[in-house]
């Protein structure tokens, strides 16, 4: 029934699209020091700083695995009393990953 109320998408002009260039990540200058790595840096008050995430990765989840993250986003807020985003679970579960573990 929804799909009755959608209009059609619009006609789109039949011209080349325009070559797309590829991007590399951003790199420091070449006069920067290199930075530590993250679990060694410390910020203020002894709290650790995080490396900046750059790069972007979608991910599709079936409806068990969907409730499965979210059910391990609950639990961690209720023993730590602190939200956790679905990202940083993914970011945590693939820094603790190793080979092994996907054989």
């Amino acid at each position: 029934m929804l799909g009755r109320n959608i209009p059609p998408p619009p006609v789109l002009p039949t011209t080349n699209p325009a070559p797309v260039q590829e991007t590399t990540p951003p790199q420091p200058p070449a006069t920067q020091e290199p930075a530590q790595p993250a679990s060694s840096a410390q910020g203020p008050a002894g709290t650790e700083e995080k490396e900046k995430a750059g790069y972007e990765v979608r991910l599709y989840l079936t409806f068990s695995l969907d409730e499965k993250l979210e059910a391990l986003r609950f639990e961690y807020k209720r023993r730590t009393g602190r939200k956790i985003k679905p990202n940083e679970i993914m970011r945590r579960l693939i820094e603790k990953a190793t080979i092994e573990d996907l054989l």
